[in-house]
């Protein structure tokens, strides 16, 4: 029991580590919407990467076209990523594309003016990478997905975008399995069992993983953590899931995509 206690205590200390890099984008129909405008409305993750050589945003390109569809109807509407809790959030409407995987791959870097103060006043950061572009994950690693579940979204009484109350959810679990386009986080054993760890105590465990698209999946070995990609799917299980990652290897330093290394469909 003592040795799950500290197993737990030291997930939630890398998640401190690593959720400040990752941040839940909502759409809300207008800049001014009280909070609940945007309950029903597309969400999704995004991450924050620092390649040594350029700082961008990285989500799934899905994510990003979600959003674009939505202001083709309705040219009020705006991208807005929580910032961590007593901080504000900020407007991501106005990113530009880098590059995108489009149908070869779920991936899409944006570049987001002034994205390093946005992040200062959101109480967010840039994962800072010691290698670029990571190695691909290897079969039995050790990962933790962090990532923003709609069903953990939550209007407050206040009218404004910080209103809106969001936890995240963090999976600890182990790679079954590594092709060159993504790997699949699934439970294998009894005696490797996946794991949820709460954020909120309070937070029931949810069932609908709908809006963890774009979760930063990162490796985790003995306290060290590098990135390895993003979810792109996942199977309508629950906390259950089984998992689809995109490999981050297939982003380049400078945020443009190697799509020449992917093998065809």
């Amino acid at each position: 029991m003592l040795e799950e206690q500290e197993q737990e205590r030291r997930f939630k200390a890398v998640y401190d580590r690593i959720g400040r890099h990752v941040g839940c984008a909502v759409v809300f129909p207008s800049s001014n919407a009280p909070p609940e405008a945007a309950m029903n409305g597309p969400k999704g993750t995004v991450s924050f990467v620092d390649t040594g050589r350029r700082q961008f945003a990285l989500t799934c390109d899905h994510v990003w076209q979600d959003f674009q569809d939505i202001r083709a109807t309705n040219a009020n509407a705006e991208l807005v990523v929580f910032g961590t809790s007593g901080h504000d959030s900020f407007f991501m409407s106005d990113a530009h594309v880098i590059a995108t995987g489009a149908e070869h791959l779920d991936l899409i870097t944006l570049d987001v003016p002034d994205l390093s103060e946005r992040l200062a006043w959101s109480g967010k950061s840039f994962y800072e990478a010691a290698r670029w572009p990571p190695p691909l994950p290897e079969v039995n690693d050790a990962v933790i997905s962090v990532g923003y579940p709609g069903a953990h979204q939550h209007p407050d009484s206040d009218d404004s975008r910080s209103a809106v109350q969001l936890r995240p959810a963090v999976f600890v679990l182990t790679v079954s399995s590594v092709s060159n386009r993504h790997a699949v986080l699934a439970e294998n054993t009894d005696n490797d069992p996946r794991r949820l760890v709460q954020s909120d105590p309070g937070l029931e465990v949810t069932t609908s993983l709908g809006g963890i698209s774009g979760s930063a999946v990162f490796v985790y070995d003995n306290n060290d953590v590098r990135l390895a990609g993003v979810v792109y799917e996942a199977s309508p299980n629950g906390h259950e899931s089984v998992l689809y990652v995109a490999h981050a290897s297939y982003v380049l330093a400078d945020g443009t995509l190697d799509l020449v290394k992917l093998p065809p469909f």
